[in-house]
């Protein structure tokens, strides 16, 4: 049976990436520009810096989220 990942740290950086920290160690730094450049109605929010650094992880690890509800 193979455990489910989950992510233990994170840290909002400039230029809208997010450094995590997963369960099994490993880490990676995650460019997020690409899902705000599209432009959708949640995303379009991410596209201030400010607002983009309140992102919140889910209690379980499973994700994160931002106020407005856009999450992965």
């Amino acid at each position: 049976m193979t455990d489910i990942v989950s992510i233990k740290k994170f840290e909002s950086l400039d230029n809208y990436l997010i450094h995590f920290v997963f369960s099994d160690g490993e880490k990676k730094v995650i460019d997020f520009y690409r899902f705000i450049k599209k432009g959708g109605k949640l995303s379009v929010r991410l596209a201030d810096p400010e607002y983009f650094k309140k992102v919140m992880l889910y209690e379980d690890g499973a994700g994160i989220y931002w106020p407005n509800g856009y999450d992965f």
